[in-house]
């Protein structure tokens, strides 16, 4: 996983308000992006970009062709800093709301379907969560480095246990 992750971040190349990938695909971003905090492919080649600035999850087609935007109203306040974003397997959508201190489950139109976190409960509550990875089965992993910990969670969003982790920036699934 290492080794796919150092291979994804070498490809891209911000220049300018676009993405550059390797294999000659441009991202032409909206005017209004703002701060793009993670990128996520999907298994058909489409690209998520999490914009905690616009507070929004740009989705482009394997062509580099913007497709959807999430929230599409842009008076909603389904996000407050959404920084980290990954797709599973049946097409939802897991987002990392560091403003909100919560995960959002969404389907793959980007309508809510459930939210978790920022509760008094130990292994559901984060502070400064900063990164959402997923492995093979659809677990998902939150890197918390308010808390000192990565929380995993299966696709329902069942915490199935944590790891205590000191000073830790990133981490590879």
């Amino acid at each position: 996983m290492w080794i796919f992750i150092l291979i994804i971040f070498s490809w891209i190349n911000i220049q300018s308000q676009n993405f550059t990938f390797k294999f000659d695909k441009t991202l032409e971003l909206p005017k209004k992006a703002d701060e793009i905090t993670s990128v996520f492919v999907d298994e058909l080649s489409n690209t998520y970009l999490t914009d905690a600035g616009e507070k929004k999850i740009w989705i482009f087609n394997s062509n580099g062709e913007l497709t959807k935007q999430i929230p599409s109203d842009p008076n909603s306040k389904l996000f407050d800093k959404p920084v980290s974003a990954i797709v599973l397997s049946d097409g939802k959508i897991v987002v990392l709301d560091r403003g909100k201190s919560k995960i959002l489950i969404l389907d793959n139109e980007g309508e809510k379907i459930f939210e978790f976190g920022n509760t008094k409960s130990y292994l559901n509550s984060f502070d400064k969560p900063v990164k959402i990875l997923k492995d093979k089965g659809d677990n998902f992993y939150v890197l918390d480095t308010g808390n000192d910990k990565i929380i995993k969670f299966n696709s329902n969003g069942l915490c199935l246990g944590a790891v205590s982790v000191k000073d830790l920036v990133s981490f590879a699934v």
